[in-house]
């Protein structure tokens, strides 16, 4: 009886950290939407890449242009030529054809978090259906 009862602790114990860890990210999604607020940009995020052994990922959102058009001004962003290496690079990444690509990258001031942290680039993908928004934390 004791060890069954070890056993069904046990299983339900590894059942919790089993579903937690499906949950977990890098803290990026929710740096990439604090991000977005500074600049009075909210978003409803409907998924992310974002592994917890990497300092990189993307949230994706339900393509807006209008929202599109908001980041690509907030945070100066350039386009992206069709032909640039990594228009291909992040464009593998996701599951549609990239339509357009936009970006900033050197660690610029506007990509600063309030936590103190800094973003190494920002990059905006637009797809038929959705928007990707991929950034990395800078190192030190």
């Amino acid at each position: 009886m004791k060890n069954r009862l070890v056993w069904n602790s046990f299983l339900a114990f590894l059942l919790v950290v089993v579903a937690s860890s499906c949950t977990r990210d890098n803290g990026l999604p929710a740096d990439i939407s604090a991000l977005l607020l500074t600049h009075d940009i909210a978003v409803r995020t409907a998924g992310f890449q974002a592994p917890l052994s990497s300092r990189a990922g993307f949230i994706y959102i339900d393509r807006n242009v209008d929202v599109e058009t908001k980041i690509v001004r907030a945070f100066r962003l350039e386009k992206i030529d069709s032909g640039d290496r990594r228009f291909e690079r992040y464009g593998e990444q996701i599951r549609a054809a990239p339509l357009s690509m936009w970006g900033i990258a050197g660690r610029p001031t506007s990509l600063r978090l309030k936590n103190g942290s800094q973003f190494e680039y920002l990059y905006l993908v637009a797809t038929a259906s959705q928007t990707y928004v991929f950034a990395e934390y800078a190192y030190g």
